[in-house]
């Protein structure tokens, strides 16, 4: 099963790297990229605007510009249907220790498994049509 859906990545510059390295691993025809979290919102309010939104939002929790707290906070009141996926190198601890990000869909740790990843992004995008 394939999810032909327009995908937002907002990383580090470290993050973007790697999770563009993989994007083709994902079931998805467009995946944009953003350098940062400043980027990301701004890329994200275009496509709104346009007849080709984004379906999902990748973005990394520590960014220079723009904190994925903020890019969170952001779309989700542009965008409350959006699904958003958190990725971040204190995902582990975060879960352990409870702490929660109430915007977000999904939180995963650093690094993210590709494959665990689209299915997550399958989970998401399924769950939004229904």
């Amino acid at each position: 099963m394939t999810v032909k859906a327009k995908r937002l990545l907002s990383a580090s510059v470290t993050g973007l790297l790697a999770l563009n390295a993989s994007a083709s691993a994902f079931a998805a025809p467009k995946v944009a990229t953003a350098s940062g979290g400043r980027q990301g919102i701004e890329m994200f309010r275009e496509a709104a605007m346009t007849d080709k939104p984004f379906q999902t939002v990748i973005t990394d929790l520590g960014m220079p510009d723009v904190d994925g707290h903020q890019v969170v906070r952001t779309i989700k009141a542009e965008s409350p249907t959006t699904p958003i996926v958190m990725i971040t190198g204190w995902g582990t601890m975060m879960k352990e220790d409870g702490e929660e990000i109430p915007e977000v869909d999904a939180l995963v740790g650093k690094p993210p498994s590709i494959k665990k990843l689209n299915e997550l992004l399958l989970q998401l995008t399924a769950a939004k049509k229904s």
